[in-house]
């Protein structure tokens, strides 16, 4: 299980593809575990990073959801995540729901986020430059 996010209207154009493992554009997947990105981020970088379901910023109760204004904010928010998470490469940081006890992680790990924290930031990139509508599930 998991929080399933697809841009969808975007434009067909080398530079905007951005494939899912099953070939579809625009999409991005946080797990339900305490190996989220959402609690990863929440435990090292930001705790106002997880909503109820995952990631926050993908919160579709939020007003403004799909505006212009919406899109640009959760590529902010990202971008600053990501700005911090370098700091954290090759370090110990801590996955887990935030109400549990933390689970260590080893520095590569840690850099696996990293990692997935990017594709992130590219699915927000991709969302603001093709005006994309964003859809929840």
């Amino acid at each position: 299980m998991g929080m399933d996010v697809w841009a969808t209207d975007i434009p067909s154009h080398k530079d905007t593809e951005w494939l899912s493992p099953d070939g579809a554009k625009g999409y991005f997947r946080d797990c339900y575990n305490n190996y989220s990105l959402a609690n990863w981020l929440t435990r090292n970088i930001d705790p106002k990073a997880r909503g109820d379901w995952g990631l926050r910023i993908f919160d579709k109760e939020q007003e403004g959801f799909n505006t212009r204004k919406w899109r640009e904010e959760p590529y902010r928010t990202v971008k600053r995540w990501m700005k911090k998470a370098e700091k954290l490469r090759n370090k110990i940081t801590y996955a887990g729901y935030p109400d549990s006890k933390p689970i260590k992680l080893s520095p590569q790990k840690t850099n696996d986020f990293i990692g997935w924290l990017k594709e992130l930031v590219s699915f927000a990139e991709l969302v603001v430059n093709t005006n994309s509508r964003v859809d929840v599930w």
